[in-house]
């Protein structure tokens, strides 16, 4: 009896492990503060699964991003493409044409888990990093048990910095979506909520899409940016960026181009000539100049 009640609650808990396995399954959503807004409440972003699709093929998860901002703005950002094999989630990298380790889950104490870095900004070649497990704890959420991390991040053999937040099997980063190891990866904020097929779970005190109401008067301007290399090949780098929407006109008038910036934009689709670009922050447009050679 005893021993079947033991394989009973071994069988139980290896259930929760591999039903915790399936990163970004459509329907899956995810939202997150807005990092730097004003008050810390007035924004958030979406990231939802909303349908699979196949790239290289690989059948991937399609996840969208819209970012709701203080001044009521919505922004919508590119998708992101991932999917999971044998515990690894793998995304899709446009500008590298093939797919780069984003996590590794299912880990233990101890463990050396050797991932890719999204970004060549600021490293201008590809590289991998090391995430080395310093602990692992099991958290009980919904009758599903998810492994919760801490870890060192080393880059290029250095110790790059200790993590002071966590990532879980199932949901990844707790502060961003994307792995927090460099500035340059696209900023979120804190994890409000998570849900799939089987958890719908809330880490914060507010509702998963609030938003504070605030009136123009009150968001602060204290923002400037940086435009480089002026003019410009391909890539556009920004400092201070932020998830900031962007329209880029030509000298016409024209739109052109429009998205969701932070940290670069690629221009080397544009003619040649002089461009206007507008970066929107809050309740405020900043316009640039830039030219394309």
């Amino acid at each position: 009896m005893k021993r079947k009640l033991l394989l009973t609650s071994c069988l139980l808990t290896m259930t929760g492990f591999l039903s915790g396995q399936n990163f970004g399954a459509v329907g899956t959503q995810w939202y997150y503060n807005h990092t730097g807004s004003f008050p810390p409440n007035s924004a958030y972003q979406h990231y939802q699964s909303v349908m699979d699709t196949l790239i290289n093929g690989e059948l991937t998860h399609k996840i969208t991003r819209t970012f709701y901002q203080p001044n009521g703005t919505i922004v919508t950002a590119k998708p992101h493409y991932v999917f999971e094999s044998s515990d690894t989630v793998f995304i899709y990298n446009f500008e590298k044409g093939r797919f780069l380790k984003l996590y590794i889950f299912n880990a233990s104490q101890g463990d050396t888990l050797i991932l890719d870095i999204l970004e060549t900004f600021p490293w201008p070649y590809d590289t991998t990093y090391k995430l080395i497990i310093d602990s692992v704890k099991i958290l009980m959420i919904n009758g599903i048990a998810i492994k919760k991390y801490r870890a060192t991040v080393l880059i290029d053999g250095i110790v790059y910095f200790k993590m002071t937040n966590h990532f879980m099997d199932r949901m990844g980063w707790q502060n961003q979506f994307f792995p927090e190891y460099v500035a340059s990866t696209p900023p979120t904020g804190s994890l409000r909520c998570y849900s799939d097929s089987q958890i719908d779970t809330n880490f914060q005190s507010v509702s998963c899409d609030f938003r504070e109401h605030v009136s123009i008067g009150e968001i602060k301007n204290e923002f400037k940016v940086n435009v480089f290399p002026n003019p410009v090949h391909d890539r556009l780098y920004f400092s201070n960026m932020d998830n900031m929407g962007y329209e880029i006109f030509n000298s016409f008038g024209q739109k052109v181009s429009h998205g969701l910036a932070y940290v670069k934009i690629d221009v080397s689709e544009l003619k040649s000539g002089m461009y206007m670009i507008n970066l929107v922050v809050d309740s405020h447009i900043y316009k640039v100049k830039f030219i394309k050679n």
